[in-house]
């Protein structure tokens, strides 16, 4: 019997990501980090290296993560760091955790590259060809921005051109277009959705590779749809992603780590929790301390979402009613998961029936079962309010 969790099989990417991540760890060696305005070669060099204008990135392939002729000792962003080796067992689970150079968010999502893709080898396969097209899904808008500069940054293999503009590159062999939407207060904009189509149209009518970034609740338009593959969903935050995670930023050695990865919170519950939540947990000064708030927070969220009436799963039959509300929970999850468009969901159900026949009874079961909170209103109380500004604030106190 043994207390140590076997590693995924994505690790040593993973692990050769967070090796040149600690040479940058907050991907500021490049200009230009705006969205849509950046154009650079991945991937980086040290900070004494002057920085290339436009021209020289257009035109000089990037050299390898560290000059032939340099010392590795230049290289700055982690303390501890001393060649190639890369110690990931610095503190036991309930010791201390070592300087913590990467951003949690940045660590946390540079892993769930690595577990989405596997290996470089794997990642750069997806590129074979020329002319060839990925569409990366259901990032969190959030990690969009994020999301770029990783991979322009850290993943991308040395000597690879990648620009926001299709037209800069002008079939550059070891080049690609890497687009996605702007973000604005955690959403897409109607404008900027139709820019960011028309630019994605624009890259498919030149010969470059495409490498296009999806953030979930974002769709695309019905032609593109056809024309683009199917996205490959960016991995979830699982218990094998965490656990690797705090390998890095806590120190957690391979010894007794079964035991205390069997008390993180399901996969399900680890998605859910809001990113703040994870990077308060992530504070704490231990591994095991980690677990314990990330448990507390996912034990009080339970609490907060425990239904107070029926669930759909509690309800016996087959009427029409209940079939449908069954498909609008079932397509809401699906959603949630990344397997089916917005567009594809069946979003709005009208129940009509005499008082007292359970209407109200089955959107609160649907509620219950979709995980989301039920809010009952009346627009005969609403409107009995007065005219219609005192209407519209009682709809909004409901």
């Amino acid at each position: 019997m043994t207390d140590q969790a076997p590693r995924p099989t994505w690790a040593a990417y993973g692990e050769e990501l967070v090796r040149r991540l600690r040479r940058n760890p907050q991907l500021d060696r490049y200009p230009g980090r705006s969205v849509n305005k950046w154009n650079s070669v991945g991937p980086h060099r040290t900070q004494e290296h002057a920085q290339p204008g436009l021209l020289d990135f257009l035109n000089k392939r990037a050299p390898s993560y560290v000059d032939e002729e340099s010392d590795e000792s230049d290289f700055t962003g982690y303390p501890d760091f001393e060649g190639d080796a890369l110690d990931i067992s610095m503190s036991e689970e309930d010791r201390p955790s070592p300087m913590q150079p990467i951003p949690h968010p940045t660590l946390s999502l540079a892993l769930k590259l690595a577990a989405t893709f596997g290996s470089e080898d794997a990642f750069i396969a997806c590129f074979g060809a020329p002319g060839s097209v990925v569409v990366l899904g259901n990032i969190e808008p959030q990690e969009v921005a994020l999301a770029q500069d990783l991979l322009t940054l850290i993943v991308m293999p040395p000597g690879w051109i990648v620009a926001s503009e299709a037209r800069i590159l002008k079939g550059e062999p070891n080049a690609l277009c890497l687009l996605a939407p702007e973000i604005t207060n955690g959403r897409v904009a109607e404008r900027v959705l139709n820019i960011f189509g028309s630019d994605i149209r624009t890259a498919l009518s030149l010969p470059d590779r495409l490498f296009v970034l999806l953030p979930s609740g974002c769709e695309f338009p019905p032609d593109l749809k056809q024309a683009l593959p199917a996205p490959v969903p960016i991995a979830s935050l699982s218990r094998a992603n965490f656990g690797e995670h705090l390998r890095y930023s806590h120190g957690l050695s391979d010894g007794k780590n079964l035991v205390l990865l069997e008390q993180l919170p399901d996969e399900k519950a680890l998605t859910e929790l809001p990113g703040s939540v994870l990077s308060a947990a992530l504070r704490a000064p231990t591994a095991r301390g980690v677990v314990d708030r990330l448990s507390s927070a996912t034990e009080k969220s339970s609490k907060r979402q425990k239904p107070d009436g029926p669930r759909l799963e509690d309800m016996d039959g087959n009427s029409p009613a209940l079939q449908a509300a069954r498909q609008l929970v079932a397509d809401l999850a699906a959603w949630k998961e990344g397997t089916c468009e917005w567009s594809e969901l069946t979003r709005s159900l009208i129940l009509h029936g005499p008082p007292g026949t359970g209407k109200s009874w089955l959107a609160r079961a649907m509620g219950a079962s979709a995980g989301i909170s039920f809010v009952q209103g009346s627009f005969a109380e609403w409107q009995s309010a007065g005219h219609l500004g005192d209407m519209l604030a009682a709809m909004r106190r409901s």
